[in-house]
Order: structure tokens, then C-alpha cells, then sequence
């Protein structure tokens, strides 16, 4: 694998979180010299994507990079309102959807997700890693819109009651072990703690990747 992705699709980062738990801003976030979203953008780039969005829910000074930057639609509402922004700029029926604070996405994986969103059966593609599904390493069709649409409408801004109605395929752990067995693509940095394992990896895996 690690081919660009046979029928276009774009690529989107949420941003819109606060970084409570970090206590600054995680698109300011530094890893290894390098900012975060710079590292990210450049995996995502491996794949070719039509187009890379960063939807942001603070002001987009904050963002110097080279992707399209959108502001939240309905502000407050969330990841669930960050796909709805993401889905409805997009210029793509399939979007892969990414958290701005997950710097190590596999290149592999993201490549298997797009393949089995291909099929019309599925409106989502969602990896379930230790027995939750990761709707921030996940790959939606605009088809997802009106269900997201109106789950909004009515306040509720739980991302997991989507997926029950919607055509979601799963990706099991077995399907991940062949793609990514360290799981890296789901690490996050949520505190400040998660750092200097961050950095870690960083060591361990880019010179080969």
C-alpha cells in the first residue's frame, strides 16, 4: 500500500477542541521541533488526498498552514458539528476525518479505511480498537448528513447514537493488527503527560516511515 487513493477524497481535521486537559490550544502543540498539525498534514499528504480541511472552532490566526481552513458551522456542538462542517465544505461524497491531536496516523491504514468506504454499502467506515469505535480516525460519505443533521437539531450532540443508523462498517481489531498493530494512529495527546511518550514514538518511527 501507500499508493495515492484510487477515487479522490478529502481529508479533514477537527480542530475545534479547547485543550482543557492540556491547558493551551492543541493546534499550537510542538512535537519534536515540529508543529503538530505540520506532521500530520504531511502523512496525509502521502495519500493524495483532493484536498485537506482544517475546521476550527477558534480564531484561525492560529492556523499557517497550506489547507483550507473553515470555521465551525454551528459552534459549540462539538465533534458532531465538526463533521457536519467538515461533510458540508467538502467537495468529496468520501471524507477521512482526523483530530488534530493524533500526529502518527498510518498511512496503511488510512489507505484501507478509503478502499472499503469505496463500496456504496457503507456510509462510514469506523476502526473499533480495545472495543471502541474511533469516529475521529474514520472515514464518512455525505450520505451521513442528514442523520447528523437532525441529531443536532434536536441538541443532542453524542456522536455514538449515529452510527446505528447509518450503514457503518466496522473495522475490527484483527483488520487493524494487519495495518497497524502498535495502534498508533489512535494515540492522542490529551494531557501533558502525553508528550514525552509522543516524542517517543516520534524517535522510534519516522526515520523509518
Amino acid at each position: 500500500m501507500g499508493n495515492p487513493i484510487p477515487n479522490p477524497a478529502s481529508a479533514i481535521i477537527l480542530a475545534g477542541g479547547k485543550g482543557t486537559r492540556l491547558k493551551r490550544d492543541k493546534t499550537t502543540l510542538i512535537l519534536h521541533g515540529k508543529p503538530i498539525l505540520n506532521l500530520i498534514i504531511a502523512r496525509l499528504n502521502r495519500l493524495n488526498f483532493r484536498e485537506i480541511i482544517l475546521v476550527y472552532g477558534t480564531d484561525p490566526k492560529l492556523f499557517p498552514l497550506p489547507v483550507r481552513k473553515v470555521g465551525d458551522l454551528i459552534p459549540g456542538s462539538g465533534v458532531l458539528g465538526g463533521i457536519l462542517t467538515g461533510l458540508t465544505c467538502s467537495g468529496t461524497d468520501l471524507n477521512f476525518f482526523i483530530a488534530c491531536d493524533m500526529p502518527f496516523p498510518q498511512v496503511n491504514l488510512m489507505e484501507y479505511l478509503l478502499q472499503l468506504a469505496e463500496s456504496p454499502d457503507f456510509d462510514c467506515v469506523v476502526p473499533v480498537n480495545r472495543g471502541y469505535r474511533e469516529p475521529l480516525f474514520a472515514v464518512y460519505r455525505k450520505t451521513c448528513l442528514p442523520v447528523i443533521k437532525e441529531q443536532l437539531e434536536r441538541k443532542n450532540l453524542r456522536i455514538a447514537p449515529i452510527f446505528s443508523r447509518l450503514q457503518t462498517r466496522e473495522v475490527s481489531e484483527t483488520e487493524l493488527d494487519r495495518f497497524d498493530p502498535r495502534r498508533l494512529s489512535f494515540f492522542n495527546i490529551n494531557t501533558p503527560d502525553d508528550l514525552p511518550p509522543a516524542e517517543e514514538i516520534f524517535r522510534s518511527t519516522e526515520p523509518a516511515s
